[in-house]
């Protein structure tokens, strides 16, 4: 299996690995027929998962929760052709 990094890593080099995972994560969905917040959602740790590194995720996790909220704006945006992803001064950020 594929695991990514699952250590401390602050400083140089966290953005371009998030950069690359959320790219491929983009491109995955398009591969498989759906939506990159489907694929998000799909993937999401929930409370009480297990992390890469065996950690234990608590019931303090919200991304399931931060995902759920967002979906109807995200939704919208992509019916009206706009951008979406992280950030709206960037046109097309969070999409290859």
């Amino acid at each position: 299996m594929h695991y990514p990094p699952a250590g401390a890593f602050r400083g140089f080099g966290v953005t371009q690995t998030c950069f690359a995972t959320e790219t491929l994560l983009n491109m995955m969905a398009d591969k498989v027929g759906i939506t990159p917040w489907e694929i998000r959602y799909r993937n999401a740790i929930r409370p009480w998962g297990v992390l890469p590194n065996g950690q234990i995720v608590d019931d303090s996790t919200g991304l399931v929760k931060t995902l759920e909220a967002v979906k109807e704006d995200y939704e919208k945006a992509l019916k009206e052709g706009k951008p979406v992803g992280i950030g709206g001064k960037r046109q097309g950020a969070n999409r290859y």
